[in-house]
């Protein structure tokens, strides 16, 4: 994928963008062998509570449903001390951020990575 965007970028005569991959990466080593091949990755850790999280899933829409979402988490392995990676809470409370709220969060907290 990063090529795919140097590529557009070079034909667009445009700056590359930052590459997003929405996709849980539940275990350390798996997201070790991700840094090792893009040494320039952070992550995001959307947190949110587990109830928020089962109605989501309880709602439909994905792939994924309620009993295996719940195998899921069991899995999880969240990050550790030194591992470069932001925590964001949505849902975590009684209202849940809007989709659109969360995004800006996120871009401008890749805006600040990036400026430092």
């Amino acid at each position: 994928a990063k090529q795919v965007e140097m590529a557009e970028a070079a034909a667009l005569s445009r700056e590359t963008r930052p590459l997003a991959i929405a996709q849980a990466t539940f275990k350390r080593r798996h997201r070790d062998m991700i840094r090792r091949a893009h040494p320039e990755v952070f992550f995001v850790w959307v947190q949110a509570s587990e109830e928020s999280r089962l109605e989501r899933l309880r709602a439909g829409g994905n792939l994924v449903d309620e009993a295996l979402g719940r195998r899921m988490a069991s899995d999880f392995e969240p990050p550790q001390e030194g591992e470069d990676c932001a925590v964001l809470a949505n849902g975590v409370g009684e209202n849940p951020e809007e989709e659109a709220a969360l995004v800006q969060r996120i871009r401008k907290l890749l805006a600040e990575r990036q400026s430092a």
